[in-house]
């Protein structure tokens, strides 16, 4: 946001003659319409919005959301958009309209937030200090829950297995958002959802009572503490770049049976951290344990599934050749190490070591355990497990897999073969 005279007086070194030639080499480049679209095609492509122009009051997307197709909607089409600060710095607004060719329902989603600190483009740049009041119908996708993209990414369109572990669930939340600069942020909130099954998931109970649907309430807070933190921020989400400060995270659901019309009581604790640990020139490791615990008696929707990833793309915080609802849990605590050579293999290798490619090695694992009080086998008034889905309770050994890989290939793709290394006599899985 300075001038040039003001970068000249405060650098260290001048910049060289041929490197202040660089933006006019940029001015003369965009005059040509092969590379003034091909750099309009990555914009929207990193950012996911179309501006409607200069100064662009309402941005359409994302892009990657304007067509998937799952087991249940079939093909999907959906348009979104969103304001940007050149409407109102303080008042912005979300929406989209989705449409399922498969079950013919419409499913939309919107979102009112008003920011206590005046944005420069959309309303989720860092810090966040806001109210936010959100609305949506839509699917929800049982134990795959993505956490760094949308889950109608034309992406993840591509699965290894049907992608029907689905409910129809309608969410309102009222949240108040507060992050502070030393990495330390706080949501407070109310949500209410009610779901509702489909053919893949019906809701029914040991007397044979089935049920159009099932409504659950809570207050909620979340407390995060990520000292030097740093990400990419897009418009819909933050991509972590450097994880080497720890990243706390502690999370609590409470909502007493009754509470604008639940069904159940909802009782329920998360707690997590993450952490880079380098070693020197041996490469680093990602580290990361997350531990979740519900105190209450839930229908089987709501309980602690842990997130499976049925995609090609590679998923943080998910398991690639678990099942969704394959494990039945209601407290777990997981793990995902993954380890990243830096070339300690390769570089060693002669003709191999000039494509710079780099060694990955992961393991991730789930311990859990599922009390009577959730399990429907004790309790007639409790759901049943859909037959289809050969949910189970996760026995006293954990589930674990485990792969290799290769980074850094052309510079921006990574390729990983897995293996899973227990549970592997169980019917329909992926070894």
């Amino acid at each position: 946001m300075q001038t040039d005279d003001f970068w000249a007086s405060v650098r260290k070194v001048p910049v060289k003659e041929k490197e202040q030639g660089v933006k006019r080499l940029l001015a003369m480049l965009r005059e040509h319409r092969w590379f003034y679209w091909t750099e309009k095609v990555v914009g929207v492509l990193v950012t996911g919005y179309i501006p409607t122009g200069k100064d662009s009051k309402v941005d359409l997307g994302p892009v990657n959301t304007l067509i998937s197709v799952n087991t249940l909607e079939g093909a999907r089409f959906r348009v979104g958009g969103m304001t940007t600060a050149s409407l109102s710095r303080h008042l912005f607004a979300r929406g989209y309209l989705a449409y399922g060719c498969k079950d013919r329902k419409f499913k939309y989603g919107g979102e009112l937030e008003y920011s206590f600190i005046p944005k420069k483009v959309h309303s989720r740049e860092f810090p966040v200090h806001s109210l936010k009041l959100s609305h949506s119908y839509d699917v929800d996708q049982i134990g795959q829950h993505y956490l760094f993209t949308n889950p109608d990414n034309i992406f993840l369109s591509l699965k290894r297995k049907e992608n029907d572990k689905m409910t129809y669930r309608r969410l309102t939340r009222l949240d108040y958002t507060l992050e502070r600069a030393g990495g330390f942020s706080l949501q407070l909130g109310v949500k209410h959802e009610i779901q509702e099954p489909t053919r893949y998931l019906n809701f029914e109970d040991a007397y044979g009572h089935i049920f159009d649907n099932y409504t659950q309430a809570a207050f909620a807070i979340k407390l995060r503490y990520a000292p030097g933190e740093s990400f990419y921020q897009t418009r819909s989400s933050r991509v972590p770049i450097n994880m080497d400060a720890p990243v706390f995270t502690l999370s609590h659901e409470y909502g007493p049976k009754g509470m604008l019309g639940s069904d159940f009581c909802t009782n329920k604790t998360e707690f997590s951290v993450q952490k880079r640990f380098w070693f020197s020139s041996f490469g680093y490791a990602d580290v990361l344990v997350k531990a979740a615990r519900i105190w209450s008696r839930v229908q089987y929707p709501a309980l602690a599934w842990v997130n499976s990833n049925l995609s090609y793309t590679i998923q943080p915080e998910s398991f690639a050749l678990m099942n969704p609802m394959e494990f039945a849990t209601d407290s777990y605590v997981n793990w995902d190490l993954t380890y990243w050579g830096n070339g300690i293999l390769f570089n060693r290798i002669p003709i191999i070591k000039y494509l710079r490619l780099r060694e990955v090695l992961t393991f991730k694992g789930v311990y859990g355990h599922l009390c009577s009080r959730n399990n429907p086998e004790f309790h007639n008034e409790l759901f049943r497990f859909p037959f289809d889905t050969f949910t189970r309770p996760i026995g006293d050994t954990p589930y674990m897999e485990a792969g290799i890989g290769i980074d850094n290939i052309f510079t921006i793709l990574r390729i990983d073969y897995v293996w899973r290394l227990t549970y592997r006599d169980i019917p329909n899985v992926d070894k």
